[in-house]
């Protein structure tokens, strides 16, 4: 997609001077509260003490009868705050920030001991952990505060994760992520536990499974989790990596609200009761594009993203359990070019949006178990035109999509706690996706487009899983479980043994082992695709099975001091029963656009990737921090020739190093960040990029290594009962050259891969009251 125009973006920055005072100012404050319960229960826990370490006099509170807490007038700061209780692991969960605009809200879970042994402090949920207690590799959590404070985040998930291990952007106008030398469409994508479609703006336009920026805005979201492989036997149709993301549930005591306005846009959230027995909250967030502002002052030819999104959730306790309703949706168009004033050579006006809502409900079934049941509709839908200038000066049709696909969806859960030691889940969901296609496409203008999908259809997919996790030792655990999958469109079907194994050496070393068989659906597109025969219009693609992926993962961990972590995981992928084109080199492994895909396949293609990523980390503490990531991967396919070859994202090596400082001035916090990230390019076909089948031009060279700075800076001003927050963050600000889409060469009917200089600038400012 086009969406930034091949301009080199000539960015001036204003350096704003911040005057400080000399004197002392008043001492602002706010409060902590939230609650605490059992990791495997989700019991509600009474009589767990909390402290704020190293205060003066010390601040504190015990949680009540419904395991709530409180600790008011907090000085505004950055605490480690300390939970206890008897039976229990001592957690500490470190540098919260405390501001003066919005109360603290944690929800914490702790972990009951194995057996009554020496009390020990772990730091729970830490960056490196998961949230979700089984897993046992390749999993991390991501902070709504990382995705502000980290350089090239651009407050977007899909590119705040692109600077773990393993992990890779597709460019700057693409937050697509690339996993291990995996294709961004084997990510699979959750919301309040529910499977959705893609959630990003313009979503695989640039890369199949991408997007430009994400429909959920920062101030919905809460703590979440991305998992890069070897995922436990709760997730499904998923072959590369899962985002498991959740949204915040609203202030039940107070109203607070955020307004931000900036380059990116304009964003509004608000939160708080909707009863006064602090039962029920409301939480939303609208967000519209500055481009959708300022496009009808620019001239019609400038290629500009214009998006929009809004996003909710309703939170009711009850007698019945906890129901949560709550959505998100976006609109995003992207016009270049007048056909009138003939001012380009290629016309393109897409449209597209998608709406997601659900349904939640949890409840607790006694002291040890809990049910959640989720029920909701995605839909996405895309108009595509694309129209090209001939040598007559006239613009014939190229492409012309419309398209209206998407979901209905059920899930149900349930986790029970049978003992310090053993802890189960398990589950089905059931997908029943649907589309509405008709694509065209010109095989050589200006010769009529011919149709590619015209199709109307349906398909059940239901995913059924069982896990069990059992600590042998107080030292040794094991996950282990089974996920089966049907797909009533041609019966299909895919068994899915999941283990994990990790082994506490010591208070500072850690071994850990995973494996898991992954498998996928393809889009129904894929499946819908028409050709004619003889005897009529046929299905090709009809009776594919699952595309599937055998994952092996070691684990080293070192907790080198309480601040300084490393891990090391070498990993090893099989894929097979992969969809390829017979006696051609394609392999769907390398699909990046699939509006014009017309292809006929078969289950005969295989790939493998192997690699090891590493990690060295200095958490978040005293103000300052760092992250240095490095992958070294080899990623292979063979389509349906049987010659093997480099995979599209066979990058081999990637690298970032990343890390900030936070200054305290009086009651304002200063922070100072910085990243630099290095990409060995994708593998390209020079000669003709769209028809990958010929033999001798299929992925032979490779893109030159993108070097890329990005720096982020934010003032935070804390006043009574507000804050303020100014905040540059800035994309290659050193002017590197990037890899652009593939170029078509009109007057040669041949493509070729541009290069340009982009700096993408964000400048915000931003008030929480």
């Amino acid at each position: 997609m086009k969406l930034i125009n091949n301009t080199v973006f000539k960015v001036t920055i204003v350096v704003v001077s911040f005057c400080f005072p000399i004197l002392a100012t008043a001492q602002y404050s706010q409060t902590i509260k939230g609650s605490v319960r059992d990791q495997a229960s989700q019991t509600t826990l009474p009589g767990v003490n909390i402290i704020l370490l190293s205060t003066n006099p010390v601040l504190g509170a015990v949680t009540d009868s419904n395991g709530e807490f409180k600790i008011k007038n907090v000085p505004v700061g950055r605490y480690d705050i300390q939970m206890s209780f008897i039976g229990y692991e001592t957690t500490v969960i470190s540098s919260v920030l405390v501001t003066s605009g919005k109360e603290v809200i944690i929800n914490a879970a702790i972990k009951e001991m194995v057996a009554l042994f020496d009390e020990v402090t772990v730091r729970s949920r830490s960056k490196n952990k998961s949230l979700n207690t089984m897993t046992t590799l390749s999993a991390r959590t991501f902070t709504v505060e990382e995705t502000s404070r980290y350089a090239g985040g651009l407050d977007d998930p899909g590119r705040l994760v692109s600077v773990f291990a393993g992990v890779s952007d597709g460019n700057l106008q693409s937050n697509g992520i690339v996993v291990r030398g995996n294709a961004p469409f084997g990510t699979g994508y959750r919301i309040e536990g529910l499977s959705v479609d893609n959630p990003n703006h313009f979503a695989g336009e640039d890369f199949l499974g991408g997007g430009f920026v994400s429909i959920l805005s920062k101030h919905i979201l809460t703590n979440s989790d991305f998992l890069t492989g070897a995922f436990p036997a709760e997730y499904g149709n998923a072959l590369s990596s899962v985002f498991d993301m959740n949204l915040k549930t609203g202030n039940t005591e107070s109203y607070e609200h955020t307004f931000q306005a900036g380059i990116m846009g304009i964003d509004f959230a608000s939160e708080g009761p909707l009863a006064k027995n602090k039962n029920a909250s409301y939480l939303f967030n609208y967000r519209y594009s500055t481009f959708g502002i300022i496009k009808d002052i620019l001239p019609d030819q400038t290629g500009l993203p214009v998006y929009q999104d809004l996003g909710f959730k309703l939170n009711f306790k009850t007698k019945a359990g906890t129901f949560s309703l709550w959505g998100a949706g976006g609109l995003e168009s992207y016009k270049s070019g007048n056909e009138d004033k003939k001012d380009k050579e290629i016309i393109i006006d897409d449209k597209s949006g998608i709406g997601i809502v659900g349904l939640k409900h949890k409840i607790l079934l006694g002291n040890t178990a809990y049910l959640t049941t989720s029920v909701g509709v995605n839909v996405s839908t895309k108009s595509n035109v694309l129209k090209k200038m001939w040598t007559d000066s006239n613009y014939y049709w190229d492409e012309k999509m419309e398209d209206v696909s998407g979901r209905y969806m059920f899930t149900t859960n349930f986790n029970k706690k049978i003992s310090s030691r053993w802890s189960l889940r398990t589950g089905i969901e059931m997908d029943n996706l649907f589309c509405n296609i008709d694509n065209k496409k010109s095989n050589s203008i200006p010769d009529p487009m011919g149709q590619i999908v015209n199709h109307k259809g349906t398909g059940n997919l239901w995913q059924l899983y069982f896990q069990v996790k059992y600590n042998l030792l107080k030292n040794l655990s094991i996950n282990a479980g089974l996920h089966e999958q049907y797909f009533s469109l041609n019966n299909s079907n895919s068994t899915e043994p999941r283990v994990g194994i990790q082994w506490s050496v010591n208070e500072k070393n850690m071994l850990s082992f995973a494996y898991g068989r992954h498998s996928q659906v393809q889009q129904l597109n894929v499946y819908f695709v028409e050709q004619t025969t003889p005897s009529g219009i046929n299905l090709p693609n009809k009776n594919l099975g699952f595309m599937k992926a055998d994952h092996f993962i070691l684990g080293y961990d070192l907790l080198i001091n309480k601040n300084i972590h490393l891990k090391i995981e070498p990993y090893y992928q099989s894929l097979f029963n992969v969809p390829v084109e017979a006696n051609t080199a394609f392999s769907i492994i390398n699909l990046i656009d699939l509006n014009t895909f017309n292809k006929a396949l078969v289950n005969k293609g295989t790939g493998r990737n192997i690699g090891l990523d590493f990690t060295l980390e200095r958490f978040f503490n005293h103000g300052f921090y760092y992250l240095f990531t490095a992958s070294v991967f080899d990623s292979k396919f063979k389509g349906g020739d049987g010659i093997e070859r480099n995979t599209i994202y066979n990058k081999r090596f990637i690298a970032n190093l990343l890390g900030g400082k936070e200054f305290k001035i009086n009651n304002n916090i200063l922070s100072l960040n910085g990243r630099l990230y290095i990409n060995r390019g994708n593998w390209i076909s020079p000669l003709d990029y769209l028809d990958q089948t010929n033999q001798s031009a299929f992925f032979v060279s490779q893109q030159p290594t993108n070097y890329r700075f990005d720096i982020s800076a934010s003032y935070t001003k804390n006043k009574e009962n507000y804050n303020t927050i100014w905040s540059v963050q800035i994309l290659n600000v050193l002017n590197s050259k990037c890899p652009m889409e593939p170029t078509e060469n009109l007057s040669t009917n041949e493509f070729y891969y541009k290069y340009g200089k982009i700096v993408l600038p964000s400048i915000s400012w931003k008030i929480e009251f």
